[in-house]
């Protein structure tokens, strides 16, 4: 039987499964940085450094922007109790009716089709890249290298273009034997790539709620002859599974907005919502689009609603 005190100290096992995660997540893209760079005949002063310099100055822009808008808003919905407050999310939606015609039955009857399809891939990924991040979060543990290490690779792993790796594994796709079809050629690979993408959210979310435990409890854990299952199931299990929720919850949202990756990876006829709206924008009336938007927006304030409320429960528990 493995002893709790495993969590505590040092092993082999710790360095492993950060290159194991590291692998997995950057592993797609790598083959195509790797052409980009070396056949390419002047990488970084063509076409495609120019579009890496663009890239980096807009990334900047934005970090700052959010930065500077996003930190005064959230203190200011998190320490003030002012009047809408609740309903400022609501307020937002206000622009996609367009004040005409709404229609609904057109747009619920697009919504029934793809939200099989939408919770699926959300669901999916946000298990995966919660459990991927969980492990990464364990394996770094405490050392001061190795979550250095971590925050390294969960940088990188966010700077890659959203859906480069979804082309590495086009590219493993076609090259690849039929029997591996349920891998890489199927609604489980678009949830893998979602996953992979936003790993490093639950990973940080987790390295967190690790380092706020006390460590002394493995360490009495040990000495009374507890087990790790045992000391995971009824310890830190219960310790970390309000950040594990609120990573699953977050997560979800965020592949469920993603287009280019399902775009590029979905099966015949396996669209999500957003893919669905980005579809019908060129042709559908605008109505229609706003109405799809709208839907959208609801359901992502209920599954957010619904995400926080169970979170909620589960710290009062």
């Amino acid at each position: 039987m493995i002893s709790c005190e495993v969590l505590e100290k040092p092993g082999w096992w710790r360095e492993i499964s950060l290159v194991i995660i590291i692998v997995l997540s950057l592993g797609p893209a790598l083959p195509l940085l790797w052409v980009a760079f070396t056949e390419a005949s002047s990488p970084l002063t063509d076409g495609f450094g120019l579009a890496l310099w663009r890239s980096f100055v807009v990334a900047t822009a934005v970090t700052l922007i959010s930065l500077l808008a996003g930190i005064p808003a959230g203190l200011l919905s998190g320490l003030y109790d002012f009047p809408g407050r609740r309903l400022l999310l609501a307020l937002l939606a206000i622009p996609l009716l367009l004040f005409g015609e709404f229609p609904a039955a057109r747009a619920f009857e697009e919504i029934s089709r793809t939200i099989g399809d939408t919770l699926l891939y959300a669901l999916t990924a946000g298990v995966m890249a919660t459990a991927m991040g969980i492990w990464m979060a364990l394996a770094a543990g405490r050392e001061r290298q190795l979550r250095q290490l971590a925050l390294v690779a969960i940088f990188l792993i966010l700077s890659l273009p959203p859906s480069l790796n979804a082309l590495g594994i086009v590219e493993l796709g076609t090259a690849a034997p039929a029997w591996l079809d349920p891998l890489l050629r199927s609604r489980f690979t678009v949830a893998l790539a979602l996953a992979l993408r936003f790993l490093p959210i639950a990973a940080v979310l987790g390295m967190r709620s690790f380092g706020s435990t006390s460590p002394s409890q493995c360490l009495v854990g040990a000495v009374h002859g507890v087990t790790l299952s045992l000391f995971l199931r009824r310890v830190l299990g219960p310790a970390m599974l309000p950040a594990a929720v609120t990573a699953c919850m977050v997560i979800a949202l965020e592949a469920t907005a993603e287009v280019g990756t399902v775009l590029l990876l979905r099966p015949p006829g396996a669209d999500s919502i957003p893919v669905q709206i980005v579809t019908v924008m060129a042709n559908a009336p605008e109505a229609l689009v706003a109405a799809l938007c709208f839907f959208y927006v609801v359901g992502a304030s209920i599954l957010l609603m619904l995400g926080w409320i169970l979170a909620g429960r589960i710290r009062a528990a």
